[in-house]
């Protein structure tokens, strides 16, 4: 009894875990512009923020910092997305987004985040096989182009 009782509290923790943590679409434009997020303006991690970025929206960015700073280092310290009166700044909050893909001619694929009346949209293309082989890529194969100073801007 002791065993089945074990047994069914280790299967259900498993469920729990994989249901927090199984994100359905993962990979897809919405998606990458959410991690993006939560990476940029929820943890400040500007590594992994700027690696869901093309090389031109990175140096994009550098160029609008001050001298000899990262694009790293500018995510880290300078991200903010305030949409309304929300200052979006959890990964809940992040989540909490409403997301709308549109794909644009030439095959990129614009996504629009909104909340309380308010919105920011990004570019996005898809990554290149030097991108996508990079350390510790994202495991996605689109790359934001355009639309992350808007989150500097604020």
């Amino acid at each position: 009894m002791i065993f089945g009782t074990t047994a069914v509290i280790v299967v259900g923790a498993f469920a729990v875990a994989a249901a927090m943590t199984h994100d359905d679409g993962s990979g897809s434009p919405e998606h990458t512009v959410r991690d993006f997020l939560v990476s940029a303006v929820a943890e400040h991690n500007g590594f992994q923020a700027c690696l869901y970025m093309t090389r031109g929206s990175q140096l994009a960015v550098e160029a609008g910092a001050p001298r000899d700073m990262s694009c790293e280092a500018i995510l880290s310290t300078y991200a903010r997305l305030v949409l309304g009166s929300e200052h979006v700044n959890s990964e809940a909050a992040v989540k909490a987004l409403t997301y709308r893909v549109e794909p644009e001619p030439d095959g990129r694929e614009r996504v629009t985040v909104s909340a309380h009346g308010e919105s920011r949209s990004f570019l996005l293309r898809q990554a290149t096989q030097a991108e996508l082989g990079e350390f510790q890529a994202p495991s996605t194969r689109w790359r934001i182009a355009s639309g992350v100073g808007d989150l500097l801007a604020q």
